[in-house]
């Protein structure tokens, strides 16, 4: 009799499981052909930020992790034009950290002007200078 009730008890949580699993078409968009034809279906382009010699983000981390006392100086004059006219704020303050460390590890030094106009502090300096502006009126 407990066989009995245990196979029945099996077989009904068996037969209950179906029921949370999703149809194969779940999530999924059919285009029909009378709505769209292959002319219409075009893809996105994604923006890729880059470098002007074709790194990007993650390529300017990967060289300022490389740094060395030798590759020190040319590094940071590829790494420059990225950091001028690509990153944004928070890209631009990070790096500029992880190069003063990076510079403070290996003995070197930074360039005092490396980096300075960048388009991500831009605003931030034209603020500033409005207020010393005011200031010294």
């Amino acid at each position: 009799m407990v066989r009995a009730i245990a196979l029945i008890a099996l077989v009904a949580a068996a037969a209950n499981t179906s029921a949370f699993v999703p149809t194969s078409s779940f999530g999924v968009r059919h285009a029909s052909p009378s709505f769209m034809s292959d002319a219409e279906v075009a893809e996105p382009e994604l923006k890729k930020r880059t470098m002007p010699k074709g790194g990007t983000v993650s390529t300017v981390k990967k060289s300022i992790d490389n740094l060395t006392k030798e590759n020190f100086s040319e590094t940071l004059n590829s790494i420059e034009p990225f950091l001028l006219n690509e990153a944004g704020a928070s890209i631009y303050a990070k790096c500029m950290k992880r190069i003063a460390n990076k510079a403070k590890f290996l003995g070197a030094e930074v360039p005092a002007d490396f980096a300075k106009d960048a388009a991500a502090t831009a605003k931030r300096r034209a603020k500033q200078d409005a207020f010393i502006a005011v200031k010294i009126e």
